[in-house]
């Protein structure tokens, strides 16, 4: 796998987030093309690496992204070809113990995402229609609250997204060939559509 320190607003994957004091490995298994993780612990100059979590169901390695949601919480966005997954999974040292997982809805693998300011996560994906969710945790449970934000999108679009704070730019590719921003809001965990806007290019930077 290409390593990434972190996510960044064209969907790069963050494949190792250092969560308290153990550094999580985010990668793909060559034979399952599973999404899988390990911990790493560092004493003095000696690693120490735990045993592999694989995730079974999100499955499109093209599209999928961890955040640090706490000192002991990693999250996992995926997504197969009927189903976004939000996956918690607790970290203490070596050892990796998935949590609850939330679900919603897809109709394609496309997914973008980015950390708020509020720590939760926005998404945008597809259901026939551009959606956009929040992704929050509570202990080691995921909830998704999602909300079409527009109609007016390609069947697999090219998405973009740049955060503000509690806020997501979604730029993504319209039926007509120009690209559409919509604009969500984490509204204490709920997902909040705001105003689009259409032309034939954005610029994000």
């Amino acid at each position: 796998s290409t390593l990434q320190q972190n996510p960044d607003s064209n969907n790069g994957t963050g494949r190792i987030l250092l969560v308290g004091t153990s550094y999580v490995l985010n990668y793909a298994n060559n034979t399952s093309n599973q999404p899988c993780f390990r911990a790493i612990t560092v004493s003095g100059v000696t690693p120490t690496v735990g045993s592999e979590l694989t995730f079974a169901a999100g499955s499109q390695t093209s599209y999928f992204a961890s955040y640090v949601y706490s000192s002991s919480i990693l999250v996992h966005i995926s997504a197969s070809a009927t189903l976004l997954y939000a996956v918690p999974i607790s970290v203490s040292g070596t050892t990796l113990t998935q949590g609850t997982q939330a679900t919603t809805t897809t109709t394609g693998f496309n997914s973008v995402s980015g950390s708020l300011s509020s720590n939760r996560i926005a998404v945008g994906f597809i259901n026939s229609g551009l959606y956009g969710a929040i992704v929050s945790v509570a202990g080691t449970t995921a909830s998704i609250s999602s909300v079409l934000l527009t109609g007016n999108v390609t069947a697999s679009p090219n998405m973009y997204m740049q955060v503000f704070g509690l806020q997501a730019v979604i730029v993504a590719s319209q039926t007509t060939s120009a690209n559409e921003a919509v604009v969500l809001t984490d509204n204490a965990g709920t997902a909040v559509a705001g105003a689009t806007a259409a032309a034939a290019l954005f610029l994000l930077i």
